[in-house]
């Protein structure tokens, strides 16, 4: 592949995955808005250094997460921390969408936290869950004792409180 057709091909892929990429980081490793910014921009240069790597029978999705979670061990070994346990390191759900897309806008991290505890307990953990851990809402169901449609209403509720939220504070 010649240098302009990867350039081309990986920012489109850049493009689609870098914002899931930060959050992913953000809620997983350090909840600091720059340390997350400089991983997210190490795992982005490793995978462009590595592209002709890339094996297309698998998601670009997949492959770059990949990555992510070992730079994530990485950051942990290196502040010589634990590093969190499988579960915290596990695969986003399948939903294409991440958090800010949800909302509609991209906000301060520190003040999308503070908007989130303002929530009902059920609300704040179901929408942590599902766009933070990534949990399916089946598997949120299981975990929380509920029923599907509890989730989901719970998801719902949550965001639509959110997003009445954020637009009385822009």
């Amino acid at each position: 592949m010649n240098i302009f057709l990867k350039r081309r091909r990986f920012e489109a892929l850049y493009q689609e995955h870098k914002d899931e990429v930060f959050t992913f980081i953000y809620y997983r490793c350090c909840r600091d808005q720059m340390v997350a910014e400089d991983i997210a921009s190490d795992v982005f240069l490793r995978a462009f250094d590595r592209f002709e790597l890339y094996d297309e029978t698998y998601s670009f999705r997949q492959w770059i997460f990949t990555m992510t979670r070992h730079r994530i061990i990485d950051y942990y070994r290196k502040k010589k921390d634990l590093v969190p346990g499988d579960e915290a390191l596990s695969d986003i759900a399948d939903d294409d969408r991440h958090f800010y897309e949800v909302l509609d806008q991209s906000y301060d991290l520190k003040h999308i936290e503070r908007m989130l505890k303002t929530l009902s307990p059920k609300q704040r953990q179901c929408i942590e869950a599902r766009y933070f851990t990534g949990d399916s809402v089946s598997e949120i169901a299981k975990k929380k004792s509920m029923s599907t449609d509890a989730v989901e209403k719970n998801i719902s509720r949550g965001l639509a409180a959110l997003r009445a939220k954020f637009s009385h504070t822009i």
